[in-house]
């Protein structure tokens, strides 16, 4: 089996992760920022248009493409916890529980620390 293989374009991949992560951040922020009292799934389907109107505003700009497309995924993804309140802030709960994680790992490593320096 003959696979032609091709270079990675490195300044693509980075173009395209820098602008959904740009997006994403950008459709949060809409998301919990902006228009605070209205109602939750009016705001992600908001987040989901502007997302998906960029793209074909920027036809020659690859980056703000992608910033739309993240919109669009972060804007869905904001939609479907509002329409099943089970899939609702589980991303939440996974920070709460990796902060509380790393709290752990830091005390564990301060208690080590001071034994070793002879402080307790």
């Amino acid at each position: 089996m003959n696979v032609a293989r091709r270079k990675l374009d490195f300044g693509a991949i980075l173009t395209k992760t820098a602008g959904l992560a740009a997006g994403g951040v950008g459709g949060k922020v809409l998301v919990k920022k902006v228009a605070a009292n209205l109602d939750p799934k009016l705001k992600a389907i908001g987040v989901i248009a502007v997302g998906a109107v960029l793209p074909e505003m920027a036809k020659r700009n690859p980056m703000l493409a992608n910033v739309g497309n993240g919109m669009v995924a972060v804007g869905g993804a904001e939609l479907v916890g509002t329409l099943v309140p089970a899939m609702a802030g589980i991303y939440d709960e996974f920070d709460d529980d990796f902060d509380e994680s790393i709290a752990e790992d830091y005390e564990e490593f301060d208690d080590e620390d001071s034994a070793i320096q002879g402080d307790n």
